[in-house]
């Protein structure tokens, strides 16, 4: 009877604390609706943060430290409920993280303590959850497992408008019986699979911490892969990293081992036990030592078999240590283990403290688990699963070798450095909550695979001109909610981010802005130049240049330039804002202001039309701002007219990407860098549009082009617009002086020299490494021919002049004189009239079969360029807002 009271007790708890919170939320709501709509600033309605912990503190939690630091600094407001310890305060704020702990119960030792633990758990973290509710409010409930039972909790907020995230940290029914193995119960364990199964289905989203937990997701729960985000684990080079070696661990042996991590019944210390009693007595490496850092409920129990197998001299249990002796004592170590065995849990989970090792450039002994491998690659040394013996055969073959133990150290860093470090998470995770965020909003339900429901249906309706304009701003004022600050800190990192990413690269960008963002803020944008980066004018306010007046674009140019020349900015070109510059506003620009226009648009086919068919009106009305010409059929290269050169940029952009086509940051990045590499084969220039408040999103994708022009061969040329005009401008003095004597031609080039000369099927001195293709760089200035060569394009001369210019400014040599006849690569009026593009007159004479010298079209022997440019639209939400009112 006391026992069946106490349920009923808690089951009245429980359901008073649903009705309480359901109760409480609708007066909220309430009091709301009657204030205003909540969703006027829809950076309100996706900006707070409940996160939910039990199995950790925060601070002993590096995952939920990393997920919660990188929110905060992506401007979330995050509250995180966890347990506490004695002398913790209730109540504190950390790294702009505001906790509230709960006195933290003993961890349960069997199937009843397990209960009991959780059970008291999840009473405090309800009741706390509630108070949080009330005091701050918030609109999405991140709970981290285990237990996957908090997700339930946070289910109880779902009808009153909290987005849920689950984060699936481990497989809990598989570590319970890793835990506890035949001594579990079944029907516990069943009961966490249902478990597991309602927190992912209950989540509108679910965080994975690898791709084995993403297919388990999607096999077990049936959770569409859309739903499901991976944000693996890493450690942060910058603070992972060796230090001075601690001087009492380093003197007691030339050979110490390091296990760091949980001492759990799970963790496979056991196994590490038994393995180093194999090297110590059987082997007879005396002189081996271990060193285990860490805490966790089975410390004392493997104390006592340490010393049941003599290994009392050989192993020290540090038991929890400050942060500073943990470093310390990872960069003593000389061997890292990880003794994890192979078992349903253990294969499908990523152990952090194999990535820490490789972070502190230590070589690794493993089980080979397939997570081990997914994290390590090949830089650990694996043995057969649970085999000890070969464990300690691994480790003795490590002492022996230094060299091999540092040269797997170093490639274990490097490989933290260039993929495990917890930066390449962070991307993942802003991109899920913006997901979350962005369905919030819209109010979108699943979609379905007939294409019926409610969204096919939506999806027709929005064809109708009116509703695409509406789905537009809708789609434009969430993206802008979520992406400017009410100040202007935030804009000012993202343009600093973007400076600093092109500098390791050795590339510099453009940003273009307006003249009167740039007079809100002269120091800012003064310190962007000094860094390297070029301004250019956009417009002075952020206007659609089509619908000025003549006047009133004059003016707008002639404030801009001078609010630029007040801010000390030098100025070489201009792009309005949504490419809205035309032939007709020539009269209107400032005489001698301007060197470059970067207005013009080419498409570059490479996104499936499928994709294209499923576009939002952001596509549609972009598009049809922009104007594009086909880069099937015009050059991605500069061209002057009426004096100013035009400098092309090429599409889609990121605001088309990511609003029109909703695509992740990796089909970004594929699309981009597919543009990249047609235009390298090409030979022409990649302009790249993007806009910088959506940098945090872009900025893999951006990397991952910059990587991609790096590895190129032959080189690209990352540079500016500014860069590019003035080459453009040295490279039209090129000359090609032809002198004809009894003994054949001489071609002397009169050039600078970042010039480049290329020669193709010549077999002449001086004619050097291969280049691209069939051609081959020419090292000399000059070149002596037989009288029967004349390796020249010759033009007829009824050929359009428009032809001449185009292939000059490629860097072909162009006879027109009457022996242009007798060249290598003839075209006449008829050859030239029946080409129907740009591109294919280059594609005839690049197939050819014929003798050619040329200049190359860019410098340093560069195949191609690539101009990364942003339009820096507005510093804050305020300058957005501004620039709405003033239309």
């Amino acid at each position: 009877m006391v026992g069946r009271r106490n349920r009923l007790r808690t089951m009245m708890l429980l359901a008073g604390l649903v009705a309480g919170a359901a109760a409480l939320t609708r007066l909220r709501t309430r009091q709301k609706s009657q204030t205003g709509p909540d969703d006027a600033a829809g950076a309100k309605l996706r900006r707070r943060v409940l996160m939910l912990l039990e199995n950790a503190r925060f601070e002993d939690d590096p995952r939920v430290q990393n997920e919660a630091r990188a929110l905060t600094e992506a401007g979330y407001e995050v509250t995180v409920i966890c347990p506490g310890e004695w002398g913790d305060p209730r109540h504190a704020v950390l790294n702009n993280v505001r906790l509230y702990r709960y006195p933290a119960p003993p961890e349960g030792s069997g199937t009843i303590g397990y209960l009991i633990e959780y059970a008291y758990s999840l009473a405090a973290i309800a009741v706390l959850s509630l108070y949080v509710r009330l005091r701050h409010g918030f609109d999405i409930v991140h709970a981290h497992n285990p237990p996957d039972v908090l997700a339930l909790i946070a289910a109880v907020y779902r009808p009153f408008g909290a987005r849920v995230i689950f984060d699936h940290h481990d497989l809990a029914p598989e570590m319970y019986l890793a835990r506890f193995g035949d001594a579990g119960s079944s029907w516990l364990y069943r009961a966490q699979t249902l478990a597991e199964v309602l927190a992912c289905r209950l989540a509108h989203h679910v965080i994975a911490s690898n791709e084995s937990y993403k297919r388990r997701e999607m096999e077990l729960s049936r959770i569409p892969a859309d739903r499901i985000t991976v944000v693996r684990n890493g450690p942060d080079p910058e603070q992972w990293k060796p230090v001075a070696a601690d001087p009492d661990l380093r003197a007691r042996s030339s050979a110490i081992i390091g296990y760091a991590g949980v001492i759990g019944q799970q963790d496979g210390v056991d196994y590490l036990l038994r393995a180093l009693h194999h090297l110590v007595h059987t082997l007879g490496r005396r002189e081996a030592f271990c060193v285990i850092i860490g805490e966790g409920d089975a410390r004392l129990d493997l104390m006592r078999l340490a010393s049941e197998l003599g290994l009392d001299d050989h192993v020290w249990f540090t038991g929890w240590v400050p942060h500073e002796d943990f470093v310390r004592y990872l960069s003593t170590i000389d061997i890292g283990v990880v003794p994890d065995p192979s078992n349903p849990f253990t294969d499908r989970s990523t152990m952090l403290k194999l990535m820490n090792y490789m972070a502190f450039a230590k070589p690794v002994v493993a089980f080979d688990l397939p997570e081990h491998r997914a994290s390590g690659a090949d830089v650990p040394i694996y043995v057969p699963p649970n085999d000890e013996a070969a464990f300690a055969a691994a480790i003795a073959s490590l002492i022996d070798d230094p060299e091999r133990r540092a040269a797997l150290g170093a490639r274990g860093r490097e490989r933290v450095e260039r993929h495990l470090a917890w930066r390449y998470s962070v991307r993942p995770l802003l991109n899920a909550y913006e997901r979350v965020a962005r369905d919030a909003l819209r109010g979108t339900v699943p979609r379905s695979e007939d294409g019926s429901g409610f969204d096919a249906r939506a999806r027709r309706a929005l064809t109708v001109p009116r509703m695409m304009q509406l789905h537009y701003y809708a789609i434009r004022a969430v993206s802008l909610g979520s992406r400017y600050g009410l100040g202007t800190a935030r804009a000012e990192r993202r343009l600093l981010d973007c400076v600093r990413l092109l500098s390791r690269y050795n590339g510099r960008l453009t940003f273009a802005t307006p003249g009167r963002v740039v007079a809100s803020k002269p120091e800012f944008f003064r310190r962007i130049q000094d860094l390297g980066a070029e301004l250019a004018v956009h417009g002075y306010d952020h206007v659609d240049f089509r619908k000025l007046e003549p006047d009133e674009a004059a003016a707008q140019y002639r404030q801009a330039v001078q609010a630029f020349e007040e801010a000390g900015l030098t100025v070489d070109g201009f792009r309005c804002p949504y490419l809205s510059f035309s032939a007709e506003q020539h009269a209107a620009l400032p005489n001698g202001a301007f060197r470059y226009s970067s207005n013009r648009a080419l498409w570059w086919d490479v996104i499936p039309s499928a994709r294209l068919d499923d576009a939002t009106p952001v596509m549609t009305r972009l598009l049809g701002s922009y104007c594009p010409e086909p880069a099937n059929r015009k050059l991605a290269l500069p061209w002057l007219d009426d004096g100013l050169l035009e400098i092309p940029v090429s599409l889609p952009e990121d605001l088309q990407l990511y609003d029109g086509l909703r695509l992740a940051p990796d089909a970004v990045a594929e699309v981009w860098v597919a543009i990249l590499r047609k235009i390298h084969s090409r030979g022409e220039l990649f302009v790249l549009m993007f806009h910088p408040e959506l940098f945090d999103r872009s900025a893999s994708a951006l990397e991952a082009v910059l990587r991609e022009a790096t590895a190129l061969t032959p080189s690209v040329w990352i540079t500016d617009l500014r860069s590019i005009s003035r080459w453009w401008r040295e490279k039209a003095a090129f000359r090609a002086d032809l002198r004809e004597d009894s003994d054949g031609l001489e071609i002397r080039f009169d050039a600078t020299d970042r010039a480049a000369v290329l020669v193709r099927d010549l077999d002449v001195p001086g004619a050097g490494r291969p280049w691209f293709g069939r051609y081959r760089l020419l090292e000399s200035r000059s070149l002596r021919l037989p009288a029967e060569l004349r390796p020249l394009i010759g033009v007829a001369p009824e050929a359009p002049s428009s032809a001449v210019a185009l292939l000059r400014d490629l860097g072909y040599i162009v006879d027109d004189s009457p022996a242009a006849i007798r060249c290598s690569v003839y075209l006449d009026e008829a050859t030239v009239a029946g080409l129907q593009s740009e591109v294919e007159l280059v594609e005839q004479i690049e197939s050819t079969k014929a003798p050619l010298v040329r200049f190359g079209t860019w410098p340093g022997a560069a195949r191609c360029a690539l101009s990364i440019t942003g339009d820096a639209d507005a510093l804050s939400l305020g300058d957005y807002l501004a620039r709405v009112v003033r239309r």
